[in-house]
C-alpha cells in the first residue's frame, strides 16, 4: 500500500484539490519506491494511466531518478482542479493504491505555472499551453533542420507555483 504524505502541512494535497478552477494545473507527484521495487511501482503507474487519462487530461510524463535511485516523479497536466479531483476520487483509481509495494511513499503537490519576466511565461488557459507546445516544437524542428541561427536564444524554463 502506498503512503500519501504532504510536503507542506499548511497546503495539503487534498486541500489543494478543492481550490476553484482557474485554468490548467500540474500535479507533481514524487514517489519513493522501496529498494528493489521501482519496476513494481512503475507497473502500478502504467495501470493507473489507463484511468487517469479521462476527460480533462492534457499530458503526463514519468521521470525516474538516475544512478540507482529509487525515486520517480509523475508530472501530469489537467485542464482544471475539478478534472484532477474527479480522476483522483474515481473508485477504479482508488482501487489501485493498495497495489503499490508496501513501503511506497507519494508526495503529491498541485501547481500552476508562474510567469517570471524575461525567463518564462505562465499558462492560464489550455489554449495557451497548446499554442506554446506547438511553437516550441517548431523551434526545435527549425534548430534540428539548421534553419535557425544557433545563437538564437530560446528558453523552455517554466516555474511551477504551488496552489494554496
Amino acid at each position: 500500500m502506498i503512503n500519501l504524505k504532504d510536503i507542506e502541512p499548511d497546503a495539503t494535497f487534498l486541500a489543494q484539490l478543492t481550490v476553484p478552477d482557474e485554468g490548467p494545473v500540474t500535479l507533481i507527484n514524487t514517489f519513493a519506491a522501496p529498494p528493489g521495487q521501482v519496476e513494481a511501482v512503475i507497473d502500478v503507474r502504467r495501470q493507473d494511466s489507463e484511468i487517469m487519462t479521462q476527460p480533462g487530461f492534457i499530458a503526463a510524463q514519468l521521470h525516474q531518478g538516475v544512478g540507482g535511485s529509487h525515486v520517480l516523479a509523475n508530472v501530469a497536466v489537467r485542464e482544471s482542479t475539478s478534472a484532477l479531483r474527479t480522476a483522483f476520487h474515481d473508485p477504479r483509481f482508488q482501487a489501485l493504491l493498495p497495489l503499490h509495494p508496501d513501503g511506497s511513499v507519494s508526495y503529491p503537490v498541485l501547481t500552476r505555472t508562474t510567469a517570471v519576466p524575461g525567463t518564462c511565461v505562465a499558462f492560464r488557459a489550455v489554449e495557451d499551453r497548446v499554442a506554446w507546445d506547438a511553437g516550441h516544437r517548431a523551434v526545435i524542428h527549425e534548430r534540428q533542420s539548421g534553419l535557425v541561427d544557433p545563437d538564437r536564444s530560446f528558453s523552455v524554463f517554466t516555474v511551477q507555483q504551488t496552489i494554496i
